[in-house]
């Protein structure tokens, strides 16, 4: 089967999806989802220095992994969370913590897309040039896999195995946080659509034509967040897709950690942030300062304490505190 034929026949069965397991998507929201709202996101309470172009946070909360630009170059910029100091600063891009909190991958800019990985206290300990070079990493299954120029691919012991092949290049690519899942633009075709990649299956599982939004994966689970011409949706494996009842032009902007909660806002910053509570399906405002934006990079911490957030100044990285209404 050709990669179109199976981006067809993945549409086609996505579709097919929605329309016929509505009832067992919400039953499961119901059943797994928790149903707390915010209390409050906090004006910020740190702030570090550089634009972050790309946001980890290692999965117990305690490090913050920033991509900051400098002048010579992205550099990874690791913070301890409980003091905001800053515990290493090291050249590279695209930083992914793994599982185990252990190591980071990222991608080294003065090596042409090498995948280096360092330790917590930013030790180098290895370095994967078979696998590059890279455009970005995860971490699938206690290994590395990266999107090259043309292909997805994955490291098994000392071989690489090619997992997926673009149509041409392949562009900028966004993960799920276990790996099994990456969207990637579709440089091709010159629009604004998405492939999204099951990776340990190799097929293009779904696909987000004409995207309004960059596609906002979930932490919890490969729950994928977006929006384009018809309106904003939530998709997931073996589930499918199901649309949200957002007003119109307000677009997915962040996950909460464990899902329950989505925040969103009109593209132009002109209205209020809003919530979409997962377990009911109910949008309502939320509790945010203005001093969160929607410029740049977002991303909430694992423990639900924290939102880092670009902000309206160019070289700052704005720290938000969460509470939650239990």
């Amino acid at each position: 089967m050709t990669r179109r034929q199976l981006l067809v026949a993945g549409v086609g069965v996505g579709a097919g999806i929605a329309a016929g397991i509505a009832g067992a998507f919400i039953s499961d929201r119901l059943q797994n989802s928790r149903s707390r709202r915010l209390r409050s996101i906090g004006d910020r309470v740190a702030v570090i220095t550089g634009f972050a172009q790309q946001i980890s946070w290692e999965p117990s909360g305690a490090l913050l992994c920033a991509q900051v630009s400098t002048p010579a170059g992205p550099h990874l910029q690791v913070v301890d969370t409980a003091s905001w100091e800053t515990r290493f600063r090291v050249p590279g891009a695209k930083p992914a913590w793994s599982s185990d909190g252990r190591s980071v991958a990222a991608i080294s800019g003065a090596d042409s897309g090498l995948i280096r990985l360092y330790d917590r206290d930013g030790a180098a300990l290895d370095s994967l040039p078979e696998l590059g070079p890279a455009s970005s990493v995860a971490w699938l299954d206690n290994g590395i896999v990266a999107v090259r120029a043309n292909d997805v691919a994955r490291a098994r012991s000392s071989r690489v195995e090619v997992m997926w092949r673009c149509t041409g290049s392949c562009g900028p690519a966004i993960w799920s946080l276990d790996g099994s899942h990456v969207a990637i633009a579709d440089l091709v075709a010159a629009t604004a659509d998405w492939y999204v990649i099951d990776v340990r299956k190799g097929v293009d599982a779904f696909r987000v034509i004409d995207s309004r939004s960059l596609p906002q994966w979930s932490r919890a689970s490969a729950m994928l967040a977006g929006a384009r011409g018809d309106g904003a949706f939530v998709w997931q494996p073996e589930r499918g897709e199901r649309s949200l009842s957002l007003p119109e032009l307000v677009l997915p902007a962040l996950w909460s950690p464990e899902g329950e909660i989505l925040l969103c806002r009109d593209a132009s910053s002109a209205g209020p942030w809003l919530q979409w509570q997962r377990s009911d399906d109910r949008v309502e405002e939320a509790p945010v300062p203005r001093s969160l934006t929607l410029r740049g990079m977002r991303s909430w911490s694992p423990d639900g304490r924290f939102i880092a957030s670009n902000s309206d100044v160019p070289t700052e990285l704005d720290i938000h505190p969460v509470t939650f209404a239990d």
